[in-house]
């Protein structure tokens, strides 16, 4: 998100400590990772960015007193307009929903269901619907070979 993180009222480390803080208070299980945030953290780590640049290094300026003026600020300067970059539908129009895929899906079918089978379920409690969690799919990407040289589970931007 341009602008978000400028070294002046938002820096690198600033998203470090935050990472931590949000995953400090979360109860350690195996259906959230130590290292890596699921989908109740990120709301709270946004908010957490925003009132560090926007309140307490001061980027929002006077006006922004709560964590709701700081998160619509990050909203209107940052997120929107990185997301009217993209247009989802004619992607999908235009290389998702194509015949092709369908077929390579169908074709493929089976062996991602084997796939499944074999590597999910280990976190599942008794009487839960079968699911893969997290720890689970990167064991499978990490067991394939899809992280290498090339492909590192964590890049930096330059």
């Amino acid at each position: 998100m341009d602008g978000m993180v400028d070294g002046k009222t938002l820096k690198l480390s600033d998203l470090d400590l935050e990472f931590i803080a949000t995953k400090a208070q979360n109860i350690q299980n195996k259906q959230n990772p130590e290292r890596a945030l699921v989908r109740h953290n990120w709301i709270e780590i946004f908010v957490r960015l925003c009132q560090t640049k926007y309140i307490k290094n001061g980027a929002g300026g006077p006006n922004v007193k709560n964590w709701q003026d700081c998160f619509s600020m990050m909203l209107k300067q940052n997120v929107l307009p990185l997301f009217k970059k993209y247009d989802c539908h004619a992607w999908r129009k235009s290389i998702c929903w194509r015949e092709e895929v369908d077929l390579a899906l169908k074709q493929s079918l089976k062996a991602l269901k084997e796939i499944y089978k074999k590597w999910s379920g280990r976190n599942n409690g008794v009487g839960v619907a079968k699911f893969m969690s997290l720890s689970e799919f990167t064991d499978l990407l990490t067991d394939v070979n899809v992280y290498n040289d090339d492909f590192g589970q964590k890049q930096v931007a330059a």
